[in-house]
């Protein structure tokens, strides 16, 4: 079941090559060419997309998988995933205890148990399950055995254990976020056993945020790096659900006594309230665009030094015909590190003129927002993202523009206060990201400016070739 009422998206890493089985618990040959590029060295920028979270009830023993291709080689030492409490949310005593499992995959199903986690999760205290909603992160440790090879597919499938069963009235939830279809363009959904179904997900999908693939264009293949597996009702058969993009990370160890050295997965971004920032009297909690209504965001490549192509991403959101709109690159372009810009062009801006009547439509102005894609640079390239140097993406579009940006908050999801105590739940967003990089941002607004701070993000991707 999906219950959309928050706008929680994710962040994380992209794939880049095709499968290799062989999931393993003995000493790996590890691997790790640049680590710290945890775009998948395809794509540099913020990846936020979708429109919305939802949940899956923890509602069987098994009801819920995360279907994981692993981005890297190396030891496994700790996955945290996010569970939820509330009216709706959960139920009973809240079930458990909980663990996650580790699986092989068997056609794109939960397989044979591989390892089990050696710490459980306790449910809340009764009192709080059906009260307000609150989220949190529990944090699952495995095996110092336990290592996964790059592109490996595995499951982690949560366990509800209750003691005695009773699961379908004592429960909790897991979170993830929906990526059913975004505009009018895209390949039409099926509703069947209660989830939205691409009725072909591989031609259409990458309009979700083409960092999910490891193409950004319409020519994929099933190459994602994480999707959710649930349950079609208590103890029904595991299917496929492409809507659902879960929340998880995982800690990887380069020998199995050594440091954790990478933290792979998605973490957590929150829309942004704007309702009190200048000039926006009746924003939506979007940025509209025009030729004076002009949006700055201001980032430092941390990591490394890196060469773009002429092709850029962004998402937007359109109320009405379809107009240009414009991103604007400044900074040390070159690779000499003069200052210089370049400005992609964007023609075509999918989405309804009207609000589409998609269920669970929380947020009516949401399922209007799309990803779309530029190659029309203003010049030739590569250009150069300098490792250090300050440089600034800006979103304009032209004089009675009807389209907009969407920014959004980066979160680390702190514990709420009646499980500080819990020393399973922890933080999230504990990887080096974009999130580093961000250095706030600016914005003109109907003839009023404002600024921003760093932990607000936009949402926009370059392809990195170098």
């Amino acid at each position: 079941m999906n219950i959309d009422r928050r706008s929680l998206l994710a962040t994380g890493s992209a794939l880049l090559t095709l499968p290799v089985l062989g999931t393993q618990q003995a000493e790996a040959q590890s691997t790790f060419a640049d680590d710290t590029e945890v775009w998948g060295n395809l794509f540099y920028g913020n990846a936020v997309s979708n429109y919305g979270s939802g949940n899956t009830r923890l509602n069987a023993q098994e009801a819920f998988s995360y279907w994981y291709r692993s981005e890297m080689t190396g030891y496994l030492a700790a996955v945290r995933i996010v569970f939820e409490s509330g009216s709706g949310y959960a139920a009973g005593d809240g079930g458990g205890p909980y663990n996650l499992q580790i699986r092989s995959d068997n056609n794109g199903i939960p397989g044979s148990v591989i390892a089990t986690s050696i710490n459980s999760f306790n449910a809340p205290p009764s009192s709080t399950l059906g009260g307000s909603q609150a989220n949190w992160a529990v944090e699952f440790k495995f095996p110092s055995t336990v290592s996964l090879t790059k592109n490996d597919i595995v499951h982690f499938v949560v366990l509800n254990n209750r003691p005695g069963g009773g699961q379908s009235a004592n429960y909790l939830s897991v979170n993830h976020f929906n990526g059913v279809r975004l505009w009018q363009g895209e390949n039409q959904y099926t509703q069947g056993s209660g989830v939205l179904i691409p009725s072909d997900p591989l031609v259409d999908a990458w309009k979700r945020s083409p960092y999910y693939h490891s193409r950004g264009d319409a020519a994929l293949t099933a190459s994602h790096k994480i999707r959710g597996i649930d349950r079609r009702g208590p103890g029904g058969a595991w299917a496929s659900d492409w809507s659902k993009f879960p929340t998880i990370e995982l800690d990887f160890k380069q020998t199995s006594t050594g440091p954790i050295i990478a933290t792979k997965g998605q973490s957590i971004i929150y829309r942004a309230v704007l309702t009190s920032w200048a000039g926006l009297a009746n924003s939506s909690n979007y940025f509209p665009l025009s030729n004076t209504n002009k949006v700055q965001l201001n980032f430092t490549p941390t990591t490394r030094t890196r060469i773009i192509g002429t092709e850029c991403f962004t998402r937007l959101h359109r109320t009405g015909a379809s107009v240009q709109a414009f991103v604007k690159l400044s900074g040390p372009l070159t690779s000499s590190g003069a200052a210089d810009s370049v400005t992609f062009t964007f023609n075509n801006i999918d989405g309804p003129s009207s609000s589409l009547n998609e269920p669970q439509q929380y947020d009516p102005d949401s399922p209007r927002v799309g990803w779309i894609r530029s190659a029309s640079a203003s010049k030739a390239g590569p250009f150069y993202l300098h490792q250090g140097s300050s440089y600034t993406v800006e979103w304009s579009s032209v004089a009675g523009s009807t389209v907009a940006i969407k920014p959004h908050d980066m979160s680390d999801l702190p514990p709420p206060s009646h499980l500080t105590s819990r020393p399973e739940v922890v933080r999230l967003n504990r990887k080096p990201s974009f999130y580093a990089d961000t250095q706030g941002g600016s914005y003109t607004v109907n003839g009023v400016s404002g600024t921003f701070a760093k932990r607000t993000s936009l949402p926009f991707l370059f392809r990195v070739i170098g």
